[in-house]
């Protein structure tokens, strides 16, 4: 290891010596200049709507050959949904529900149905009304797997939601499947 020189201060990290140089330089030790990458801004998805049937074109091509499935197209109404939707996830969401709707779709057209684009809004409604809409959903899915949660009848299952987070959704909302049987 090198003395610290009168310039700057030794940075030591995962077993490498790096002398600093200034704000906008670091030598590691085999003498190459490397400078931080410039930070850049991108706009969140809601920002930029007409990217979201690129991604989603390329995200479902993208899980379609992973799971060995032909994916030919996309209904019109879906990708309208799609592109009127917030995002608050921004493009993890996105990509998140394509991979869902790929392993769930049994033909050659991505099917995809969640419950807060099968009301058509563009924005998400007061937290009551949400809940209540939630509520509504997850009681009739509930009633009719007769209070099933979990297993590939179960209500997890049928609104595309790991069983874990129903479970928590429902005490959230006070629902116990028990007494909807």
């Amino acid at each position: 290891m090198r003395p610290p020189s009168a310039r700057g201060s030794q940075l030591v990290g995962k077993g490498c010596a790096f002398s600093r140089r200034g704000a906008d330089q670091v030598a590691p030790p085999s003498g190459d200049v490397v400078k931080p990458m410039p930070r850049m801004h991108v706009p969140a998805l809601h920002e930029r709507p007409e990217d979201i049937p690129l991604l989603l074109q390329y995200f479902s091509q993208k899980y379609a050959r992973r799971m060995q499935k032909e994916i030919e197209s996309i209904p019109a109404a879906t990708m309208r949904k799609l592109t009127r939707w917030h995002w608050p996830g921004n493009i993890r969401e996105l990509q998140n529900l394509v991979e869902r709707a790929v392993i769930l779709t049994r033909s050659s057209t991505l099917e995809i149905s969640i419950p807060e684009l099968a009301n058509n809004v563009a924005s998400p409604a007061p937290a009551t009304a949400r809940n209540f809409d939630e509520q509504d959903t997850i009681v009739r899915i509930l009633k009719e797997t007769n209070g099933q949660v979990g297993g590939v009848n179960g209500a997890a299952t049928r609104l595309g939601l790991k069983r874990t987070t129903l479970l928590t959704r429902m005490k959230k909302l006070g629902i116990d499947p028990r007494k909807l049987q």
